[in-house]
């Protein structure tokens, strides 16, 4: 009401698409938003067995044995069901439980990426972008990225259409903070950042010559 019936309400389960779309302040061509954010907490313990219970013929997981951060992924609803339904494996597996969340994730935003059947960005550019966006989180001294910074990882994938940088830009696996009226991206789930951070580091090792272990090396103590 104190708004005078010019408010309004946007839900996203994409973290990074509210505060990319509407907070983006360093534009001028942007008004101001006056705005309010509410998070709704995730799923809690009986609704995640609920979930796998359906998906799964009625088998339960040991969420007591799951590290922090895979129990942290699987509160988030879509990654939760997404997990269930391309699990395979031994049930009180956290490898093949983190297997089925990253198989999941990586699923989703690939079909969120084509565009009238057309790949904006493929599966294999999707991966090796998010490998560089943390491996520059990591050499940023902040965890955190600017807008050129995301645009560098993008171009390292092969990534260079503006409108297929957009949608990376909102994708769920990214989260988006404002400091000093710029945007600042950061991974969302720590689950996923440790996993394509180790992607990152084996990259390294894997290249020819002493450059490459060096690099290694040098993620490994960021």
């Amino acid at each position: 009401s104190n708004l005078g019936g010019r408010g309004a309400i946007v839900a996203s389960a994409r973290s990074s698409y509210f505060a990319s779309a509407y907070l983006n302040k360093d534009s001028s061509s942007t008004a101001a938003v006056n705005s309010e954010l509410w998070r709704i907490s995730g799923l809690g313990d009986e609704q995640i067995q609920d979930v796998w219970r359906f998906t799964n013929s009625g088998a339960e997981l040991d969420l007591g044995a799951l590290s922090a951060s895979a129990l942290s992924a699987l509160r988030i609803p879509f990654l939760c069901f997404e997990a269930a339904k391309n699990f395979s494996g031994d049930i009180d597996s956290e490898a093949a439980i983190r297997a089925s969340l990253l198989v999941g994730y990586l699923e989703r935003e690939a079909e969120l990426l084509r565009v009238g059947g057309v790949e904006l960005v493929s599966g294999e550019q999707l991966r090796e972008f998010l490998t560089e966006v943390a491996e520059l989180l990591l050499l940023s001294g902040d965890r955190s990225l600017s807008d050129a910074d995301l645009r560098l990882a993008a171009s390292a994938a092969g990534v260079e259409e503006e409108s297929a940088l957009n949608r990376l830009r909102v994708m769920c696996g990214l989260s988006v903070e404002h400091a000093n009226n710029k945007r600042r991206f950061v991974f969302g789930h720590d689950f996923y950042f440790d996993h394509f951070h180790s992607q990152a580091v084996l990259a390294c090792f894997r290249s020819d010559g002493a450059t490459g272990e060096d690099a290694g090396v040098r993620l490994l103590d960021a």
